[in-house]
């Protein structure tokens, strides 16, 4: 944990009504770090100031140790003091303020820190307080916090503070300029080699697999330096967000192709390889042929979801594939479900890689080493996930990833 902002101890005899817990969880903060006080007080403009003196009413009830509001006071600017150190909403305290105490509070809870700062400035602004320690600070900003919203496309209110997860991190933007090296046309989509989903999965499954927010972040950055993400100095959901777009922009596994095709196999790898876990994890014998015919109809409502006739190239493809399977199976009116379940599964990891249609010019320099490299890499991603991240090192797996055109 980094320096946080000195939490003096309580005098005896003073009001327990100051020490009751709130809601949520409070990250525990040392009693004493004066190393940051005399941080604070190196950066004090306004320590002497007449302009800030607040009268004896208030002064008492400062030293109470309970947060002030002055409406009434004729102070040039609202402050509030921490400890007895000021901080304006344009000092560089309040920067360290968030730094040090409210950015450890997010992490350490699972929050966001996007917008955060700003809203932090705009409670600076409205207060006059006074607090002893940084529990007391946080434990009046967080619940201000909670209240506070602000208004997103389409007009709709959203909460400012917000629950940071991997997986509801939005896809980065494609450029004009990718899409035109990619020799992207009309009605295509811009395609992942190794699905997005399986990169996204891996990374969550890491960050998950660290509980410590401390040691999740150091993960995280060890993550972000081996594959040439910048992370310096930046807050845990701004790292994971780098190390993600690193993987998801990374050009040796991206080609333009048929947007409706690629839309079909997207809509139907996830269930095609559910089904294939659920007859893997089942203990009663199935019927082969319902089997593939339940494969097959995913397909089809993928095809429908995705506005495209059936059949189509994809369900043609996967027709033949479940043809050339019955001949061997359909002889049997009962199987081992886990056997079955492993042709199901591998129909839907392949629906989850696609192959490079090579068709700009770039595309075809060394595209068998390409794919090639590719592959092993979406080997090694599956072998990770399948083992809870047992197997390999995803820091290695993303470099060899990252890598592939070097």
């Amino acid at each position: 944990m980094q320096t946080q902002i000195p939490a003096q101890q309580t005098k005896q005899g003073q009001s327990q009504t100051e020490h009751k817990a709130t809601q949520f969880q409070q990250p525990q903060f040392a009693d004493s770090r004066p190393e940051f006080a005399a941080q604070l007080r190196s950066q004090s403009l306004m320590a002497n100031s007449p302009r800030v003196a607040q009268p004896k009413s208030m002064q008492a009830m400062m030293g109470m140790g309970m947060p002030v509001n002055a409406d009434n006071q004729s102070t040039v600017q609202r402050v509030i003091n921490i400890n007895g150190e000021q901080i304006t909403h344009a000092s560089r305290r309040a920067g360290v303020l968030f730094h040090e105490v409210v950015v450890p509070w997010l992490e350490t809870n699972g929050y966001k820190t996007y917008g955060i700062k700003a809203q932090l400035v705009r409670y600076i602004k409205e207060q006059n307080a006074n607090f002893i320690g940084a529990d007391q600070f946080i434990n009046t900003f967080i619940p201000w916090l909670q209240q506070q919203t602000r208004v997103v496309k389409g007009g709709k209110v959203t909460p400012v503070l917000k629950k940071f997860t991997v997986t509801g991190m939005s896809r980065p933007a494609w450029s004009s300029e990718l899409k035109t090296k990619l020799g992207f046309a009309g009605g295509d989509n811009v395609r992942h080699v190794i699905r997005n989903a399986t990169l996204k999965r891996a990374l969550q499954l890491e960050f998950e697999n660290y509980t410590d927010s401390d040691q999740r972040k150091r993960r995280m950055i060890e993550i972000g330096n081996r594959i040439g993400a910048a992370t310096d100095g930046e807050t845990i959901d701004v790292i994971t967000k780098k190390v993600y777009e690193t993987v998801y922009l990374n050009e040796a596994n991206l080609f333009s192709g048929a947007g409706p095709y690629n839309q079909i196999i997207g809509f139907s790898a996830d269930k095609v390889q559910a089904l294939g876990q659920s007859l893997i994890d089942s203990e009663d014998l199935v019927n082969p042929a319902q089997i593939f015919n339940a494969t097959f109809e995913i397909v089809v409502e993928a095809s429908k979801s995705a506005g495209i006739t059936v059949p189509n190239p994809v369900t043609n493809d996967l027709h033949s594939i479940l043809q050339h399977i019955g001949e061997v199976y359909n002889q049997y009116d009962f199987v081992e479900p886990d056997e079955i379940g492993d042709l199901i599964m591998d129909i839907g990891i392949n629906f989850g890689f696609d192959l490079i249609d090579g068709r700009v010019d770039s595309d075809q320099t060394n595209i068998a080493e390409r794919q090639s490299r590719l592959i092993a890499c979406e080997v090694a991603l599956q072998q990770f996930l399948n083992s809870n991240g047992v197997e390999g090192d995803l820091a290695n797996i993303f470099y060899d990833f990252v890598t592939i055109s070097r």
